[in-house]
């Protein structure tokens, strides 16, 4: 009988070593932690943690000392603090930055309670985050870095959430929109866009979900009405783990640009003295027009018209006097013609007119009418060369027929047209 409850005792000890043992190896391999077991003396009855020993402490020889003798001196008055926050309920936690070896230490603390709710002890745990805080700081920083840069880039920025919600726009943007924050911020994108480029900007947004990234020109209306022009941008940004969170969108007021661009692309098609289209111009509206005739069948017709014995204008009155009559006869043909039809000078006093959708008949009578009235306004006369459009291998065919017709005008005597067939329709062999 003495056997068995020796037996028994000594299975009961045993237990209780493995249980004192895996505590203390769980305890041992806290990650980053360090547990003090106090009474309420502040007598340690365990001490056990990773750090300890990089600390030069053995928890297990601090058994039945003070906290006094186991705490560095700069801590001292921070521990003593939350543990008596702790034992009467207040928060116990206190984060310091340790001078002795520059490590960022948080030590917290909690009563031990009996199973009636009497307190008899103290757990202080101590957790070394020198580097989570660092990485918070690096954090923080390079949020504020990319707060001072989105505030204050000199073009348009906006984060955009997937939901299509704005949560932040620069001052830049403000300005180029004529809009505050919280007006855009209350807006749909849509709302913004000129109505001509909904349809554009549906595309690239289109390429923004399909390649992450997306960059065209379109106008936005700013908030008095008048469009701008503008290069946008947009990309997604996605976390980690590749959800998208924002869109940062880029935007840059290309007006001036814009409008220069225009203003060069005039230039290039129109004549600098009447402002008309010139050659390069009349010869683009043809092509437009032979391709047009070539898929819906040939229409319309080509006027080419000389002003008669403009060189001795020039020769007696000076360049002046020819360049007014230019302008004159200019003025005179665009008040004659219709919105639709396309006026050209082709150089000194040579002018071509497509009339888009003429018969042969209204040609001529559009012809007549403009010998007449050239006769009428500028004093001068004028031979005008008509041609009908046909099946047209080039765009110069036209040209060169109504060129011919008008050469045989001012042959026959000028102030009158001349009209040249086109050519006959092509047909499969």
């Amino acid at each position: 009988m003495l056997r068995r409850l020796r037996a028994r005792r000594r299975a009961a000890e045993a237990a209780l070593r493995d249980s004192e043992r895996r505590h203390r190896i769980a305890l041992q391999h806290l990650p980053g932690a360090s547990v003090g077991l106090y009474d309420l003396d502040l007598r340690c009855l365990l001490l056990e943690g990773p750090h300890l020993e990089l600390a030069g402490i053995d928890g297990p020889s601090m058994v039945g000392r003070h906290v006094s003798d186991i705490v560095h001196p700069e801590l001292l008055a921070a521990t003593e603090q939350i543990v008596s926050d702790s034992l009467v309920g207040q928060d116990g936690r206190v984060e310091i930055q340790s001078s002795l070896t520059g490590r960022t230490i948080v030590i917290q603390s909690a009563p031990v309670r009996t199973p009636d709710g009497t307190i008899e002890g103290i757990v202080v745990v101590s957790r070394d985050v020198t580097e989570q805080r660092v990485a918070e700081r690096a954090g923080r920083e390079a949020e504020r870095r990319f707060e001072i840069a989105f505030d204050r880039a000199p073009i348009g920025m906006a984060l955009i959430g997937v939901d299509g919600s704005v949560e932040r726009v620069n001052a830049a943007l403000a300005g180029i929109t004529g809009r505050s924050a919280e007006e855009l911020a209350a807006l749909r994108h849509e709302e913004l866009l000129h109505p001509d480029d909904e349809e554009l900007a549906a595309e690239a947004f289109a390429c923004l979900l399909a390649d992450d990234g997306m960059a065209t020109e379109l106008r936005i209306v700013h908030a008095d009405g008048h469009p701008v022009w503008v290069s946008l941008r947009a990309t997604i940004v996605r976390d980690d783990e590749g959800t998208p969170v924002h869109v940062l969108v880029q935007v840059q007021d290309i007006t001036e640009r814009r409008s220069l661009e225009d203003q060069l692309r005039h230039l290039a098609d129109h004549d600098a003295l009447t402002g008309l289209l010139n050659r390069r111009g009349i010869d683009r509206a043809l092509a437009q027009h032979v391709a047009r005739g070539r898929r819906y069948g040939p229409e319309g017709a080509l006027l080419v018209l000389d002003l008669d014995g403009f060189k001795t204008v020039n020769d007696t009155l000076g360049h002046a006097a020819g360049d007014e009559l230019i302008v004159t006869c200019a003025r005179a043909l665009q008040h004659r013609l219709r919105e639709t039809d396309i006026l050209a000078r082709l150089g000194g006093d040579e002018f071509a007119v497509l009339l888009p959708a003429e018969g042969e008949a209204e040609a001529l009578i559009v012809a007549q009418a403009i010998v007449t009235v050239v006769r009428e306004v500028t004093g001068v006369t004028v031979s005008v060369g008509v041609t009908p459009f046909g099946d047209e291998p080039t765009t110069t065919s036209a040209m060169d027929r109504a060129d011919m017709a008008m050469y045989a005008a001012k042959q026959a005597g000028r102030d009158r047209y001349e009209f040249t067939p086109g050519p006959l329709p092509t047909t499969a062999a």
